[in-house]
C-alpha cells in the first residue's frame, strides 16, 4: 500500500529537482535559443538539440542522470513541444513520475535571457541543416 505522505514528499522533491534544472542559466539559454527559432522549425530544433544529451552538453547543459528531456504526446492533442521528467522512487508496485511540460506558447509566460536569432545553432543555417538531415525511417 502506498504511503500518501511519503508519495507527496517524493513528488515535491522531484518537482524541486526538475525546477532547479530548468532554472539553470545554461538551460535557460537553450530555451532562449528555442524561442528564437521560427515556429515551423521548432520540432527539428527540439529533436536535434533539446532532447539530445550530447547537444545539450555541448551547450554547457549537464542533464542529471535521473532527469530526462523528451518529446511527449497526450491524448487531448495539446500542442506539446517537449517535457522534463523525473521518475519517483518505487513504492510497492507503483511507478510514478513528475513531468513539467512545455506546450506551444510557453515562451510568452517565461522571462528568458535575450538570444540573438543569428546565433541559433551556433550561427549555422537551420534550414540547411534540416535539408541535409538524414530522412526519418518510415
Amino acid at each position: 500500500m502506498l504511503d500518501a505522505k511519503q508519495l507527496a514528499k517524493n513528488i515535491q522533491a522531484a518537482l524541486a529537482d526538475i525546477t532547479a534544472f530548468i532554472e539553470k542559466p545554461e538551460f535557460q539559454t537553450v530555451l532562449a535559443e528555442l524561442a528564437a527559432v521560427p515556429p515551423e522549425l521548432r520540432e527539428y530544433f527540439i529533436r536535434s538539440v533539446l532532447i539530445s544529451r550530447e547537444e545539450l552538453s555541448r551547450r554547457g547543459v549537464e542533464v542529471p542522470e535521473d532527469i530526462t528531456v523528451q518529446r511527449s504526446a497526450f491524448e487531448d492533442n495539446r500542442p506539446t513541444l517537449f517535457c522534463v521528467t523525473k521518475y519517483l522512487p518505487e513504492m510497492g508496485n507503483a511507478k510514478k513520475k513528475v513531468t513539467v511540460t512545455f506546450d506551444e506558447g510557453w515562451e510568452n509566460v517565461w522571462e528568458l535571457p535575450s538570444f540573438p536569432a543569428e546565433k541559433v545553432l551556433g550561427g549555422r543555417d537551420l534550414r540547411e541543416l534540416i535539408a541535409s538531415a538524414p530522412a526519418k525511417a518510415a
